[in-house]
């Protein structure tokens, strides 16, 4: 391998790891080898030398010596930080060449001390020299930083001293630092490459440990899904046979009768069961499509007043048979024309209500449009509220997963997909889904979608002058109507109680087109309907789609119109037309 072929950051900041580590763990008996040799050489050279410069040499040689070892102690100890490692090697480097450079001075002594003393002190700095290579050869700088000052400056001083042999000896120790050289470089290079192998085998097992965990992960998500999935085949095979089960029932009752009433009848729960079966299906189809890829965005302009009435209009039944109030609330600031995908949007739409709807035993549910704009984008709110038994918090981020139902009880009709299609689809459409949820508080699901507004946009003509006088209860339908009101550019009053009106009709009738009533007490409704019929005041009744047949009675007795909860808006605007 090529020592020299270029390294990233975490294999250089390895190294230079290592090398530190393998200078620290060589270096730490040398250290000490450095003060006692040097006392030893102080005790032999003291009546020779002169005292204050043998004692400033030692010092020198202790000093260096302790504070190396107190920098040693700091990389063992494992204080410093991966960040200094490389700080903190070329610190060390330093000390290299202090120390060398302070035990080549001790050829300073040769000229005043006996021949065999000299002799001594010459093979001491080449022992130290040949110790240098021994134990620091893991680095290539290390050794010339140490080795590098001793030979010069005691090289110096055997030229100085201008015996023939000593200069035979430097040159010896010139060559021999060669050599040295030599043989520590080659050793140098199989230390570097083995610690980079080593590097790579590390991470070579970093990788694979992070592949088994993805492994395990993907291993349980699979077995979730199949899990799941399992549950879903026994689920819709529930699903399918009820209605299926049903159906023939209903046409083998229906054999027998002879009354058309009665065959009407009994194939409503036969159109009912079709239109499960249908709505299935749909989701079945909408799950292979997207796991498929095939569905793409299909932009186009639609009325969205008249899309939502009648996308409301499929579901009141269902709302109707666990007698649930449903109204619409589109906001007044919501454009006539919008552009976006309206059939992604109606499965969107649908399987939120129906979700709502199913998990909804008594109360209402309530859809609510509004828009609002971010950086010149238009964004549709689309709010499906429901009280119904809520979802628990922990569940709230599963329910937007396929196969999977915030309740699993076969009592309860669904097969887990609605909600993640609707997840699917709006993201699709470029919005989110999100909840908001609580056990027994009902929940909330709230869409939004980037949209356009229509540049064909008609201007909603003024249907009349007069005022309307609303009578209604309930907030929030009192609410939408007032909102369907501002769109048809339409004054309307709005009072809580029947007794108000009553006053109110008695005594400025003239100043209003017409009165609508909603949820009322019925004996206080019936005092009201009387009240008009002899002043001859203009009345539209609002029931629920359950009271309807019984409210015909009051039409034909002089009320201009029985409109049934949810208002449409072109049900309205044909019950005003006909007060004209």
């Amino acid at each position: 391998m090529n020592n020299t072929m270029p390294l990233n950051a975490n294999e250089q900041q390895y190294i230079d790891q290592q090398c530190l580590l393998l200078l620290v763990a060589s270096l730490g008996k040398a250290i000490i080898a450095f003060p006692i040799t040097a006392s030893i050489l102080t005790a032999l050279f003291w009546p020779y030398v002169d005292h204050t410069i043998m004692l400033l040499w030692l010092s020198a040689v202790v000093g260096v010596s302790v504070y190396r070892a107190i920098v040693h102690r700091a990389v063992s100890k494992n204080k410093i930080s991966p960040l200094n490692y490389k700080s903190f090697l070329n610190h060390m480097l330093l000390l290299d060449f202090f120390s060398g450079f302070i035990l080549g001075l001790c050829g300073y002594f040769l000229s005043d001390l006996p021949q065999n003393l000299q002799w001594l002190l010459i093979i001491t700095a080449a022992i130290f020299s040949m110790n240098s290579v021994a134990v620091q050869s893991s680095i290539k700088i290390s050794v010339l930083a140490f080795n590098l000052p001793l030979y010069l400056s005691f090289i110096f001083w055997l030229i100085v001293v201008g015996d023939l042999t000593y200069y035979v000896v430097a040159i010896l120790m010139l060559i021999h630092a060669g050599f040295l050289f030599g043989h520590f470089k080659a050793l140098h290079a199989y230390i570097f490459n083995s610690l980079k192998l080593t590097f790579s085998n590390q991470q070579l097992a970093n990788d694979l440990a992070e592949k088994n965990t993805e492994l395990i992960k993907i291993n349980q998500q699979v077995k979730a899904s199949s899990k799941a999935k399992s549950q879903f085949i026994a689920d819709i095979s529930h699903q399918i046979k009820e209605p299926l089960q049903g159906m023939v029932n209903g046409l083998t009752y229906s054999q027998k009768l002879a009354n058309l009433s009665d065959i009407n009848s009994a194939i409503k729960p036969i159109q009912s069961s079709g239109v499960v079966l249908l709505a299935l299906l749909n989701d079945l189809i909408a799950v292979e499509r997207l796991d498929s890829g095939q569905l793409i965005k299909e932009e186009k302009s639609f009325n969205v007043r008249e899309y939502f009435d009648d996308l409301l209009a499929l579901v009141v039944p269902n709302a109707a048979q666990k007698n649930l109030f449903l109204y619409c609330d589109i906001n007044s600031d919501v454009s006539d024309e919008i552009i976006t995908d309206p059939l992604k949007l109606r499965q969107i739409v649908l399987n939120l209500l129906a979700n709502a709807i199913k998990y909804t035993s008594q109360g209402e549910v309530a859809l609510s449009l509004s828009t609002y704009h971010v950086n010149n984008q238009i964004w549709l709110t689309i709010a499906v509220a429901d009280t119904g038994c809520g979802i628990a918090e922990d569940k709230q981020q599963l329910i937007f997963q396929p196969f999977v139902r915030g309740e699993s009880s076969l009592d309860l009709v669904g097969n887990g997909l609605g909600l993640a299609i609707s997840h699917e689809l709006t993201v699709l459409l470029g919005g989110m889904l999100s909840v908001i949820s609580a056990v027994d508080k009902g929940a909330i699901f709230r869409c939004k979608l980037p949209i356009k507004v229509s540049s064909n946009e008609l201007i909603t003509p003024l249907l009349s002058k007069q005022k309307i006088l609303l009578v209604e209860a309930h907030n929030g339908q009192c609410q939408s109507m007032v909102n369907q009101f501002n769109h048809l550019k339409m004054v309307v009053e709005t009072c809580d109680h029947i007794k108000d009106a009553m006053a109110i009709c008695a005594s400025h009738n003239n100043k209003y087109q017409a009165v609508i009533v909603g949820h009322q007490d019925k004996l206080q409704q019936r005092l009201l309907i009387n009240l008009c019929q002899r002043i001859k005041f203009p009345m539209i009744l609002l029931a629920d789609l359950n009271e309807k047949q019984q409210s015909i009675t009051e039409q034909a007795e002089g009320l201009v119109q029985v409109l049934t909860y949810p208002v449409k808006l072109s049900a309205l605007k044909h019950a005003l037309n006909l007060l004209e």
